[in-house]
């Protein structure tokens, strides 16, 4: 079919105004080796627990991370715990960033050398990886808290306790005696920080007592803690490290006139605190990290500063240290709470004495 020449100049200017136009969008987005144009990544977020329930440090679970993804729009999945198959992973699934809850520092050092080599942003959760490991590797950060500001400011709850008088001098040795009852482990670093503070007053005793709870091999927590309690006599205060062990081992201590305090919000904390179960323990907002995990993630993949629209600040290796709250009873049943300071600061008390001194 012949066309007019004013109808064939109308097609010439169409046909280049579409070339004009994808030659733009080329420039903008890029076009692969074979001319075909390559279109943004959409984020996508891997998610990779190593935590085998026995850690210090209090961290969002997998559902509460993939929860928080979906809530702003975010793709994610969990993926395995191995960084040798990382690479190979995100090539596939084509993750534009990780996170890793750690349940030990040390895990971090081979995320990080798998990370380096394909340019992947990390966020990590749980345990903090170390300065120098952080410090080389510039798309990495941390979310999380300090263990010792946590145990610190426990202590410091603790030891108002005692000057009070809520807490009992049983032996009248002028000393806190201590029960740490823990689970799979037979350090806490929080318990020790606890300790340190009644050492720092004057009131430790240097006798503590450590009592491992093997759960594997099938020992009841709440009768181990009632034998430790019916032999010692003097135990003033015992530190439950676990949650899950706090409603049993509560209730022993309770029946036996000791008070207790826990690492970390147990099931039914309101009950044990109302009921005098509990005096106090520590809370960390895993839901509120699970959401900034997610924040930062899509921030990093989209190019953005991890803390875009967080508002939240980080240290000079992007560490964003998160409080810890220290929930007590009130005389009238409610709940208090003080909130610990994320950068290891002690907070001091006014007074160096009380009742029991």
């Amino acid at each position: 079919m012949n066309l007019s020449p004013a109808t064939h100049l109308k097609k010439q200017k169409g046909r280049a105004a579409l070339a004009a136009a994808a030659l733009f969008l080329c420039f903008l987005v890029g076009c692969g080796d074979s001319g075909a144009l390559v279109l943004p990544q959409s984020p996508s977020l891997a998610v990779i627990d190593t935590s085998d329930g026995s850690e210090e440090i209090q961290m969002p679970d997998v559902d509460s991370l993939l929860a928080a993804a979906a809530e702003i729009g975010l793709d994610a999945a969990e993926i395995p715990a191995d960084p040798q198959q990382l690479s190979a992973l995100v090539e596939e699934e084509d993750f534009t960033a990780a996170v890793i809850c750690l349940s030990r520092s040390q895990q971090a050092e081979e995320y990080l050398d798998a990370a380096s080599e394909i340019g992947l942003p990390l966020i990590f959760l749980g345990a903090q990886p170390e300065e120098d490991q952080m410090a080389r590797y510039d798309k990495c950060w941390y979310l999380g808290t300090n263990p010792e500001s946590e145990g610190e400011q426990l202590g410091e709850t603790l030891f108002r306790f005692w000057e009070s008088g809520q807490i009992s001098d049983r032996n009248a040795d002028k000393l806190l005696q201590t029960v740490v009852v823990i689970c799979g482990s037979t350090e806490d670093s929080r318990a020790e920080a606890v300790l340190r503070i009644f050492e720092n007053y004057g009131v430790y005793s240097d006798d503590p007592v450590f009592l491992t709870i093997d759960l594997d091999a099938g020992e009841d927590p709440a009768a181990m803690i009632s034998a430790q309690l019916m032999l010692s006599g003097s135990t003033d205060l015992v530190l439950i490290a676990d949650p899950s062990l706090a409603p049993g081992v509560a209730a022993s201590c309770a029946s036996a006139g000791v008070p207790a305090a826990a690492f970390g919000e147990p099931d039914g904390a309101a009950e044990l605190l109302s009921a005098g179960s509990l005096l106090a323990y520590s809370r960390f907002d895993t839901q509120n990290t699970a959401a900034r995990a997610a924040a930062f993630a899509e921030n990093v993949s989209h190019g953005r500063d991890a803390t875009d629209g967080t508002g939240q600040r980080l240290d000079e290796v992007r560490r964003a240290l998160l409080p810890v709250e220290i929930i007590t009873a009130a005389e009238s049943g409610t709940a208090q709470s003080a909130a610990a300071p994320a950068d290891g600061t002690q907070l001091q008390s006014s007074s160096q004495g009380g009742s029991n001194g």
